[in-house]
């Protein structure tokens, strides 16, 4: 009977010796998936940067193309370029305060 008993222990041992060896896995692959969300986060908002950057570019380059194609337009390239003159100066005042 004692032996019996015995051998459950062991075999309990043994088992939870086994879910601490998964469970280190597990925290060790966490920690990893965290690591690379972590590093996908970065690369994400600096490509989402780069897009409003080239976004903003475009803009540009556009009132750029507006002012050599169309003389009539010209009140509309201002207008739009002191909106954006207004913009910066709201983001500079915000960053300010």
């Amino acid at each position: 009977m004692e032996s019996k008993i015995k051998l459950q222990l062991q075999e309990i041992s043994l088992k939870i010796n086994q879910l601490q060896q998964k469970l280190q896995q597990r925290e060790a692959e966490i920690k990893k998936l965290e690591e690379e969300n972590f590093t996908l986060k970065n690369l994400l908002s600096d490509a989402n940067e780069k897009i409003t950057g080239l976004e903003e570019t475009n803009k540009f380059v556009k009132l750029a193309e507006g002012i050599h194609h169309s003389k009539q337009d010209l009140k509309a390239v201002k207008q739009e370029i002191n909106r954006q003159i207004r913009e910066i100066d709201e983001c500079i005042r915000l960053l300010n305060q």
